[in-house]
């Protein structure tokens, strides 16, 4: 299975080939001394979605000044005209990607599915440079009794098939 991302775009230009790390590169370019980074890029097809983001949540217009830097930029004019492309941040049911994403997120529920199958849900409390710490809270029963534990679990970031934040509407969780 190909992971996404990784996937590369070939399309031949008088310059030479185009792909997702030359994409890349370019955006990185423009981005340089910025507090933007890039989360993914991703062809498809004749598709191509640039996904960015910040510490403190990315703008329309910053998406458009890298849109526009990319569609204007001598060796993506060509494949312009031939591919569409979209730059935006990675949507709210997006799976987390990089460590810089979780670290804005602590204190927020997620629901996580390990490598191993292991599906855990719960709020992030810490998110290091290797792996997070998700509280789960567990009802077990004793009897008749109904006893709530908390569990923390460590996972490094190799571990987590995917992560995305729970969305929950109208209910406020008490702390």
């Amino acid at each position: 299975m190909r992971e996404r991302g990784l996937s590369p775009l070939f399309y031949l230009n008088k310059k030479g080939m185009i792909t997702s790390e030359k994409i890349r590169s370019l955006i990185e370019e423009k981005i340089a001394g910025t507090e933007v980074y890039i989360v993914d890029v991703i062809t498809a097809g004749k598709s191509i979605q640039v996904q960015l983001d910040t510490d403190e949540g990315i703008t329309v217009g910053e998406c458009s000044e890298v849109g526009r830097y990319l569609a204007n930029h001598e060796e993506m004019t060509e494949v312009m005209g031939i591919y569409h492309m979209e730059v935006g941040s990675p949507g709210i049911s997006q799976s987390l990607k990089l460590p810089r994403q979780y670290k804005k997120r602590v204190g927020s529920d997620f629901n996580i599915l390990a490598k191993d199958n292991r599906e855990l849900k719960g709020a992030l409390i810490n998110a290091g440079e290797e792996g997070i710490e998700l509280e789960e809270e567990v009802i077990r029963k004793e009897g008749k009794k109904k006893i709530t534990e908390k569990v923390i679990h460590k996972l490094n970031y190799s571990e987590i098939k995917e992560a995305k934040l729970q969305i929950s509407f109208g209910t406020k969780k008490k702390k």
